[in-house]
């Protein structure tokens, strides 16, 4: 499974709060050890490593990176093993877009995607945070997300949608694994069980949200986009 989003969205601490929280599930269950990995973010390390940001002709590398990292996790949980990737190619395509122009990348990172099991799309509704040279504001924020959400739409890629802060991210994420994932009954309660532990009102929430049906029908996530992007606007005008 994916985690996509813009800068400052949480992927990469609910990429590894997850990876814990699903590895808790399935260690509850009886039958074959089943190993959880998670796949950090190809960008992040290569900027650590390098000391900069990549330039347009180093975007391939990055994704190839991406790729390598992925492959080698799946080598070390074997093929009954699950992994949470952070985040995917089609992310390092989408910044290549946004900042040089450059959509290249684009068929390589749908290719990647047609093997997943579920793509979890980070909302917008946490503050934003610098970080250094990762990241360059709020306007970007938006302009990336909507790129993902175009290349997502474009693709026909189904993908759920995740918001709340703290265990309540993680929590919602969960449920949005457990109904992604073909998966059978004893294994989709023992994930909506930790997510109730994480969070116990997730799924009483859940049910009465009043965009919660229409939410995850809806084949066009630009309402959504723009629901959230308004609530993001109001955000930073009460500040």
């Amino acid at each position: 499974m994916a985690l996509l989003g813009a800068e400052c969205t949480g992927k990469s601490t609910l990429a590894q709060h997850l990876s814990h929280a699903l590895q808790t599930a399935l260690d509850s269950l009886s039958g074959p050890a089943r190993q959880v990995a998670w796949v950090p973010e190809a960008l992040r390390l290569w900027c650590e490593a390098h000391h900069r940001l990549p330039t347009a002709h180093e975007q391939t590398e990055v994704a190839q990176q991406q790729l390598a990292l992925v492959a080698a996790a799946r080598q070390r949980v074997g093929p009954t093993g699950w992994l949470v990737i952070d985040t995917t190619t089609l992310q390092t395509a989408v910044y290549s877009h946004h900042y040089f122009g450059d959509t290249t990348l684009y068929p390589l990172a749908q290719q990647q995607h047609t093997g997943l099991d579920a793509t979890l799309l980070m909302g917008l509704d946490l503050p934003w945070q610098a970080d250094g040279q990762l990241r360059d504001g709020p306007a970007t924020q938006l302009a990336v997300d909507a790129l993902l959400r175009e290349q997502l739409q474009a693709s026909g890629t189904r993908h759920h949608l995740v918001y709340g802060r703290g265990n309540a991210r993680t929590a919602a994420a969960l449920q949005a694994v457990a109904r992604a994932l073909p998966l059978d009954d004893t294994t989709q309660d023992a994930i909506k069980s930790v997510a109730e532990i994480l969070y116990p009102s997730i799924t009483t929430s859940q049910k009465s949200s009043k965009y919660q049906s229409s939410c995850e029908s809806c084949s066009d996530p630009g309402c959504e986009h723009l629901l959230f992007t308004r609530l993001v606007q109001q955000r930073q005008a009460a500040g």
